[in-house]
């Protein structure tokens, strides 16, 4: 199997077949608490209508992006974020004595929900981070029910 990932459910291959996710399902959170700034949002939809392939990365607690590059064999329906760089930018953001607010990625295929394999991979619950998914149009924050 020549994928970046170790975990055999993430792999493209799996496309036509259920990906078990442990039962877990997704809300999506329409009125957060702390919505994110207009201007992030912004950011957020322009970044990732320049390109097909999925975008990824980090925000911070004070909404500043950490992009960090796709490195799935599969970029156009997966993501899988470059290990360097994510632990660079989770470094960057402590060394500031900021939060992780949550991760995103886009969808430029324009699904606006997260796909078992986005499920499969969620952050655990215990970091707290939130989830958010970039169509052309919209971010959408999504939660574990």
């Amino acid at each position: 199997m020549n994928h970046r990932t170790n975990d055999p459910a993430a792999s493209p291959a799996h496309a036509e077949h259920v990906i078990s996710t442990h039962g877990q399902y997704t809300n999506r959170i329409w009125h957060p608490s702390t919505p994110l700034f207009e201007s992030t949002v912004s950011e957020l939809i322009e970044g990732c209508i320049t390109t097909d392939d999925e975008r990824c990365g980090l925000i911070d607690s004070d909404q500043n992006l950490y992009w960090i590059d796709n490195v799935h064999d599969e970029p156009s329906h997966n993501f899988y974020m470059d290990q360097a760089e994510y632990t660079a930018s989770i470094d960057s953001i402590f060394a500031q004595e900021l939060e992780i607010l949550g991760i995103f990625h886009s969808h430029p295929n324009a699904t606006p929900w997260p796909t078992p394999r986005d499920i499969r991979g969620w952050p655990p619950f215990d970091l707290k981070w939130r989830y958010f998914i970039v169509t052309s149009t919209e971010v959408i924050e999504w939660e574990l029910a």
